[in-house]
């Protein structure tokens, strides 16, 4: 007897393949969406709720001590209170960079530093040892962080004041 060996149909060989295909990528898709959702926090991370924004910034200079204050106003428009932890400034002027980058700053009064939501504080940084010349003009770059690393930028310009005679 001869039997003739016939295999399927190769339409139905192709619905096949594909029909595994699908399953497959459906389970692949289910199991990645489920650890990415074990692996994401379901809260907002406490850096994320603070942030903070230099609206304005002021700067005087004594060509006697050879101090640099900077006063910058600092907006909390974040969800809780923050701490300003460190002040930096870098000075600019028609040579170049008079601080070599940003130079940490001496905040004056450690106990303003604390801002509640939507208000503003100042926050007073002084930098020593600067030689700034009167009647030119600087560029202030200002960076405030929180204790939690969040920070804040601001740039403006500062011309010394002629010296009184």
């Amino acid at each position: 007897m001869g039997f003739r060996k016939k295999g399927i149909e190769p339409v139905v060989a192709v619905l096949l393949l594909v029909t595994i295909a699908v399953i497959a990528s459906v389970l692949v898709y289910l199991w990645v969406t489920g650890f990415i959702g074990a692996t994401t926090p379901s809260e907002t991370p406490t850096e994320l709720k603070e942030e903070i924004k230099i609206e304005a910034a002021t700067a005087s200079y004594d060509s006697n001590t050879k101090e640099l204050t900077v006063t910058a106003y600092v907006r909390n428009v974040g969800e809780e209170t923050v701490t300003i932890d460190a002040m930096y400034i870098d000075i600019v002027g028609p040579e170049g960079s008079l601080t070599n980058g940003y130079t940490k700053a001496q905040i004056q009064d450690q106990s303003q530093t604390s801002i509640n939501p939507n208000t503003v504080g100042g926050v007073v940084g002084t930098v020593t040892n600067i030689s700034l010349e009167s009647g030119t003009t600087y560029t202030i770059y200002v960076k405030v962080v929180t204790a939690k690393g969040v920070e804040a930028l601001y740039s403006f310009s500062y011309t010394v004041p002629q010296q009184q005679a």
